[in-house]
């Protein structure tokens, strides 16, 4: 039988706090370019800077859904 990660409440609110500090920034970026682009002022050095911002944004994304899950431990029914 596979053993669920414990761990306290105090973790997971240090963890997910940290995920907020450092995405929050990312996503205040990124919508304000969204919202330039959608206003017709284009400006290239901010779409260069935008693209690896977002690529760091989808890994932040899936380092905390993996964090998630590791959390929850694995599905009922799965080995």
């Amino acid at each position: 039988m596979a053993e669920r990660n414990e761990v306290s409440v105090g973790r997971r609110v240090v963890v997910m706090l940290a995920y907020l500090i450092v995405g929050a920034p990312l996503v205040a970026y990124l919508w304000e370019t969204l919202n330039e682009i959608l206003a017709g002022d284009i400006y290239a050095p901010r779409l260069l800077i935008s693209l690896p911002l977002l690529v760091v944004l989808i890994v932040l994304l899936v380092l905390l859904a993996r964090q998630g899950q590791r959390w929850e431990g694995p599905e009922p029914g799965r080995s």
